[in-house]
């Protein structure tokens, strides 16, 4: 399938990857696709539950297609609450 975007619809992905938001284009447009999905109520296309293993393995891949925003950030847990022991 082709289609056409408006030039303001172009200028939404370039811009997240500007922005450090995405690592490229592809991975913005997936995650549009992805809460249009959500929003008509296709969880993963066949509106069917993943199991749970392909339901890690979607989430990883996710999760890897996203740039951390800043990995010098220490968000463990002693340095979230250095109180606690």
């Amino acid at each position: 399938m082709s289609t056409q975007m408006s030039p303001e619809n172009e200028k939404v992905p370039r811009d997240a990857v500007a922005t450090g938001t995405f690592a490229s284009e592809e991975s913005a447009l997936s995650e549009a696709m992805q809460l249009l999905r959500e929003k008509i109520g296709e969880s993963n296309g066949s509106g069917k539950e993943l199991p749970p293993e392909e339901a890690v393995r979607e989430f990883d891949a996710w999760v890897s297609s996203h740039q951390s925003r800043n990995p010098n950030a220490d968000d463990s847990r002693e340095s979230l609450y250095p109180d606690r022991s």
